[in-house]
Formats: structure tokens, sequence, C-alpha cells
């Protein structure tokens, strides 16, 4: 298998990836998120996440829903945070129209996690809006979206528009990924580390940590969507 596939679809059906990679006598397991994907796929994460904090390993965590949790000052972006927080009640019930489902829903963070993505102050230094990710998930459905692929390709676009005033793909993916990847190393001094990220971090993510020393020893792939089904199921 390559490091350089961030997914594979195989007739029909998307795999995320799940690295592990080693370096002495410490461990670091890398599992790819699909924000939106089966609740099959999020109930096979959760559980790995599980088994890995009970054997000891620090879970650290993309957070995918920053405006959620963060405490605004100003009135305007607390009046942001609550429309989010209502579109992102509303993006959960639509997507569940198309069979799919949010990750943020199935995947409670526990307060025995640790956050290795931005903080409020990062996505600001940036240029960026903390109300980004939710954006990009609600444009596929403001599009008019129909299916599945179609939600994930919007998606996609919003956060490649070159209309935005910053760099999007060297901010949302190699500027995280370099941040992501130096959390995970301050932690794996005190013992392993299990971390999620959206699956296209993971081969960049992987790189950075190869270059300190880690050595790949397996590459899995997991089902998180299967297209043909949705498909199915939606007549």
């Amino acid at each position: 298998m390559r490091i350089g596939q961030c997914l594979r679809c195989r007739e029909g059906r998307i795999f995320m990836p799940v690295v592990t990679l080693v370096r002495r006598k410490r461990r670091i397991v890398l599992i790819g998120m699909m924000h939106l994907a089966s609740s099959d796929f999020f109930a096979c994460v959760r559980s790995r996440l599980e088994s890995h904090e009970r054997s000891g390993f620090r879970i650290l965590y993309e957070n995918i829903d920053p405006h959620l949790s963060l405490d605004f000052d100003s009135d305007e972006q607390r009046e942001m945070q609550a429309k989010c927080k209502e579109a992102h009640h509303e993006l959960v019930s639509r997507l569940a129209s198309l069979g799919l489902d949010y990750q943020g829903e199935h995947i409670p963070l526990r307060s025995t996690w640790v956050s290795a993505d931005f903080m409020l102050q990062d996505w600001q230094c940036h240029g960026l809006s903390v109300f980004l990710p939710t954006q990009a998930m609600l444009a596929g459905l403001e599009q008019g979206a129909k299916d599945p692929e179609g939600v994930i390709r919007a998606m996609r676009l919003h956060l490649t528009n070159p209309s935005h005033k910053v760099n999007m793909p060297h901010v949302i993916w190699g500027r995280r990924d370099r941040f992501a990847a130096k959390r995970i190393l301050q932690h794996v001094k005190r013992g392993n580390v299990a971390t999620f990220w959206g699956a296209i971090h993971i081969l960049g993510m992987t790189k950075r940590l190869i270059n300190v020393g880690f050595k790949v020893r397996d590459i899995e792939w997991i089902p998180a969507v299967d297209l043909n089904k949705l498909k199915a199921e939606r007549g």
C-alpha cells in the first residue's frame, strides 16, 4: 500500500486510512476521517479510540466544530456563532435525508482528549474564519446537492475557492498538518498517541513524522461509505 493515498475507492465503496508509525518504543496511530460518512464507520473509529485509550494512549483530535465550543468577545461573533449552531442542526438533519451521518454527532469529544488543532487566535492569525468548517459543509447543501458525492465535492470547492483572500489549501492543510504534527510530537514524548483527523491531512502528518525518525509499520483501510448502498436506499 502507498502512503501517498489519502483515501481509496473500490467499486463504489470509500475507505479511510489508519497509519501506524513507530520509533523505538513509541507508537503513533493516525486515523483518517471522513467527516460525512456512515454510522458504522464512526462506531468503528469510536471503538478504536476507546481501545487505544484503555491501553494508555493519549488521544488527540482535529476540532471540526471550533465555533460550537469557543467563547467569543464581540456581539457580532456571538451572533454568527448562534446562526452557525442553528445551521449545524439543519445540516445534520439534511445529511440524514441523504443517508449520511456527521462525525460530530457520533464521536463526542471527551474531557481526557486533547486538541491538536488551531485555536481561535491561530485561525485569526492566518486570516481565516473559525466558522469555516461548518460553512464548507453547508455549501454543498445550499448548492442543491442531491447526493453524498455532490456534498463532498462542493465542500472541497468551497475550501479551495480562489476568491478567498488567503491561500486556503496552504493554511487548511499545510500549516495545520505541521501544527498537528508538532502537537503529536510533544505528547509522544510521554507515551503512545492516537489521533483522528480528516484523511486529507494524514499524508502531510505522516511525512513530517517520518522526517523525525518514525517509520510506517502498518497501513489499514476501513470502509467509510458505501455509495452503492446509499443510491439503492434512495431508490
